[in-house]
């Protein structure tokens, strides 16, 4: 029996959520490593709220997600 751990000696298993939440920031590092590396411009077709609001969510889901890695 002293192979045998209990549950409580095991890790939590990870589910769909973290397998996605880890994609994320796995693109999320990619993204920004490709767009400073080649020094990409990043910068919407038409200037209006939507797409200024959206630009701004882009560029805070890159930031967000690479400082949790």
């Amino acid at each position: 029996d002293e192979g045998k751990g209990g549950l409580d000696n095991q890790k939590a298993s990870r589910g769909y959520h973290d397998g996605l939440k880890q994609g994320r920031k796995a693109l999320a590092k990619e993204l920004k490593h490709i767009i400073d590396t080649h020094h990409f411009e990043i910068k919407p077709q038409k200037d209006n709220k939507v797409t200024q609001k959206a630009l701004a969510k882009f560029w805070e889901l890159l930031e967000s997600e690479n400082k949790d890695v």
